[in-house]
């Protein structure tokens, strides 16, 4: 076979499998993905390309499996009513389609030919075999939720999982109008009363408590799931597993029993003593960690012996959270082979009996006050903002416990752009699209359940992958990468089900390059887009004024930009080359041009006359009653930037040789509570949010 028909028969195939053999990179020009990554990245999807015999067979099959196959594996009721049915039939079978669904509710519901609409498509020939298939409508209205379809055709028989969702996420009606604004707070970062390193769940609890007494309705934070403590960048948006809570922010001195071991008791007094100056300005995981556990496992023991009310209440956690046990049974077999995420088997069976060491209970122990922690969280006086990272990582518990779901010879990642020119490689596997369709999205319902179960507000990291995702294969360079489209409409109902479930406002992350049909879809859908400061800075500076949403989240920056402190003055573009992220020769240029959008934008603002532009303490109110006097549905600030911060908490990019995800604020939060120029950004941009002139702007 010539070159041509090989690229053609490998091009045909990769399409039909999702993979997109082009794309347009950020300056517009079309990229052509390499024979050898569509190769590469098929086989990751469990389909043979690696001769040309092999994908004209591969070619074949996938065509026989789409016919054989009577109705796709998910078919979506928006607003309950079931859509036209595609059902497809061998030319040779006479019969008439037979549809049963089975509802959540435990009804079952029978369709037979006299009470369905049937019309006849053309069909197609596969193998000399010839297919057709027809276009059946039942006119049937469902609850919301997820039933079972099943088609047959005499002895074959197909079925299919029923997402009957609202075509809009969820949006509490009496609140939909109204302008809120939240605080951001990297649960690391803080500095608590009962300090041992870190900030906990309760440190989170007061941030709440103390941004609704100020009149904020939400506090945002970053993801709170387990992650490689051992990792030289512990990225809290590559974890373990998007389906339970970190131990690591477990508070010593709010669990109710610690009385029942004096022995803990005594430790955990200890443990918030004697933190060294290091201590108190970066985050030592592993230090923490080690603090943590020597309390926490004697606590058990003691527990575990004496402690039979306690006991009683765990065994009642784990009846109604069955997935945990297995969860410990793998943390447990982990500890047994002396292994951290880096560097750990690829397979590890959370089946096995454990060796030694720390029992499977105690793991048990560890999620129930993790878990009870957040959902005394999740009561506190404002509502939880939390975030939903787009992968995990690549030898984690999820990729263990849902193999099938990951396409493990690949990772997500970018392609090269204007800042990032070799691309990005985030290190997460993708998620295969086809075997998620099999179980109906099994896999991503529980991490959203898992998530909203708390979450009044979840925001949805690259929210572009619910439409396609930049895989790279195993071994390759980021820039060798292509798209892998997903199934979209799927995706939102499943997204907009859940929300409604659980009643969350979903924010979807839309930063960056985003192609035009994300934003169209959100809209479509009831996502809220984000709205970031940092990102409009150079349209500013051209006197072009940006226009914020309505349905969107604005805030001066996000976790992976510098602060306010540091952008005002100049101290990222240092940095950035410092970095060698920017080239030296260019530092003059961005400096001028930053220069021209903070007088442009100290132009924009109502309340900056008088304002010092060289005072920060003076231009961060303007800049937030400015933000909050917007149309934007929710506004949030940066405690980092309330504390007037330098510090980047993540630069991208850079993981070795800077203290990505460590920063720890400067003062503790009492000191925070009761600073003035804190309580004077806060109160502008309450007055923003509630009062008249932002009633007004709104209107």
């Amino acid at each position: 076979m010539s070159k041509t028909g090989s690229r053609n028969q490998l091009s045909a195939l990769a399409r039909l499998n999702g993979l997109q053999t082009s794309f347009f990179d950020v300056h517009g020009r079309q990229v052509q993905a390499t024979n050898e990554t569509l190769v590469s990245l098929l086989d990751s999807l469990g389909i043979d390309a690696s001769t040309s015999e092999a994908c004209r067979e591969s070619l074949s099959a996938s065509y026989r499996r789409y016919w054989e196959r009577i109705i796709e594996p998910v078919v979506i009721a928006w607003d309950g009513l079931m859509p036209r049915l595609e059902v497809r039939m061998k030319a040779t079978e006479a019969y008439t389609p037979r549809i049963e669904i089975d509802t959540e509710s435990g009804e079952t519901k029978t369709f037979r030919a006299w009470e369905i609409n049937i019309d006849a498509d053309p069909g197609s020939e596969v193998d000399g075999a010839e297919f057709r298939r027809m276009r059946v409508n039942t006119g049937e209205r469902l609850s919301w939720g997820y039933h079972t379809l099943r088609v047959s055709l005499g002895s074959r028989s197909n079925q299919a999982t029923i997402i009957s969702a609202p075509r809009r996420c969820f949006a509490e009606a009496a609140k939909a109008d109204e302008k809120q604004w939240g605080l951001f707070a990297p649960l690391y970062s803080l500095r608590g009363p009962s300090d041992v390193g870190s900030g906990t769940y309760r440190d989170l609890r007061d941030v709440a408590d103390w941004t609704a007494s100020l009149g904020g309705s939400f506090v945002g934070t970053l993801p709170l799931l387990p992650i490689d403590v051992c990792s030289s960048s512990p990225s809290p948006y590559l974890p373990e597993t998007r389906l339970f809570w970190s131990d690591f922010y477990i508070d010593l001195t709010s669990i109710p029993f610690m009385d029942l071991s004096p022995r803990a008791k005594t430790a955990a007094e200890s443990a918030a003593r004697g933190l060294s100056e290091a201590s108190t300005r970066l985050v030592d995981y592993r230090e923490v960690l080690n603090r943590k556990t020597n309390v926490l496992t004697t606590l058990w023991e003691d527990v575990k012996s004496d402690g039979s009310e306690v006991m009683a209440a765990l065994q009642e956690y784990l009846g109604a959270n069955p997935s945990v046990t297995d969860f410990a049974r793998y943390r447990r077999e982990l500890e047994a082979a002396d292994v951290s995420a880096s560097c750990r088997p690829s397979t590890v069976d959370s089946r096995e009996p454990a060796r030694a060491g720390r029992d499977v209970g105690y793991y048990e122990f560890l999620q129930w006050l993790a878990d009870t922690q957040m959902t005394e969280c999740a009561r506190g006086a404002a509502r939880l903002y939390l975030d939903l990272p787009v992968g995990v990582h690549p030898a984690g518990y999820d990729v263990q416990r849902y193999r099938e779901c990951f396409m493990l010879g690949a990772s997500c990642g970018a392609p090269p752009d204007s800042v990032f020119t070799t691309g990005q490689n985030w290190g997460a596997p993708p998620l295969n699209p086809e075997t998620m369709r099999a179980d109906g999205y099994a896999y991503l319902r529980a991490c959203l359940a898992h998530h909203m179960r708390h979450a009044r507000i979840l925001r949805i990291d690259h929210v572009m992958g619910l439409h396609r995702i930049f895989c790279i294969p195993r071994g390759m360079e980021a820039a060798s990468g292509t798209y892998l489209r997903y199934r979209p409409e799927e995706l939102y109902a499943l997204l907009s089900l859940e929300s409604h479930r659980h009643e969350t406002t979903v924010v979807g992350e839309d930063l960056g390059t985003v192609p035009k049909e994300v934003p169209k879809a959100m809209r479509r859908h009831g996502v809220n887009r984000m709205f970031v400061l940092y990102y409009e800075l150079d349209r500013i500076a051209a006197g072009d004024i940006p226009r914020i949403p309505r349905e969107a989240m604005a805030s001066l920056n996000t976790h992976d930009m510098p602060t306010i402190a540091a952008t005002w003055t100049g101290i990222d573009i240092h940095q950035q080359v410092e970095l060698n992220i920017l080239a030296p020769e260019k530092e003059a240029v961005h400096a001028a041009r930053r220069q021209s959008a903070k007088r442009q934008l100290l132009g924009l603002l109502e309340s900056a006359n008088g304002t010092d532009e060289d005072n920060l303490t003076s231009v961060v109110p303007s800049i937030m009653t400015w933000l909050g006097r917007s149309k934007a549905r929710f506004v949030m600030t940066s405690i980092d930037d309330l504390m007037l911060e330098t510090e980047q908490p993540n630069v991208p990019g850079i993981d070795e040789g800077r203290p990505n995800w460590r920063y720890r604020l400067r003062h503790p939060l009492p000191q925070l509570q009761n600073d003035a120029s804190v309580a004077a950004v806060l109160s502008a941009l309450n007055r923003a949010r509630r009062g008249p002139a932002a009633r007004r702007k709104a209107a």
